[in-house]
This record gives C-alpha cells, structure tokens and sequence, in this order.
C-alpha cells in the first residue's frame, strides 16, 4: 500500500485551495460585468432554482431535482465569489410590476 508522506499531501491540498481561490476569480471577473452576470442569471433563471419541485409524475420530479442541484452549485459559487453581483443577478430576474 502507498502512503503518502506529509509533504504530498501539503503540496496536494496547496494545488486543489489554488484551483479553488482560481475559479472564485475567475467567477469574479464573468459577475463583474452585465453581460456576465446575464449570462449567469440565464442560467440560474433555466435551473428553476426558485420553483416548485414536485410535479405529478416521478420523471419530472427528478429532472427538475437534478437541474435544481446544478443551479444550488452555481448559486453557492457566485456566493462565495461576489454576493453583490448575486443580489445584482436577482434584481434582473425579478419580475416586472406593470406601470
């Protein structure tokens, strides 16, 4: 059996904590513009992670489960980058009060 001696295991949990605070920016630099937080918003918007759920048949039910989980990980993503641009993103999505 291989075990990894303590240096390894440093150097490999460095890499993953760089990738990690690389794609926070990354995320960082798409919310920081309206086109990128549009893109965001769409997508997020086509998740339905705001709708109901449950449906009458099970198909349905697990489609919408399993677009929701994708949604709840972009959701937690744009959190933990730019909570800002996430209240930016909602206000869009919001509806609209006719005038």
């Amino acid at each position: 059996m291989n075990y990894d001696d303590a240096a390894d295991v440093e150097r490999r949990n460095r890499k993953i904590d760089e990738r990690a605070k690389q794609a926070r920016e990354d995320l960082k630099w798409v919310l920081s513009t309206d086109q990128g937080r549009r893109f965001i918003g769409r997508l997020i918007d086509e998740s339905k992670l705001f709708a109901p759920r449950l449906h009458a048949g099970d198909e349905t039910t697990f489609v919408n489960l399993g677009h929701r989980d994708v949604g709840l990980r972009l959701y937690n993503e744009v959190m933990q980058a730019d909570p800002q641009a996430f209240l930016k993103i909602a206000r869009a999505l919001a509806p609209k009060a006719d005038k």
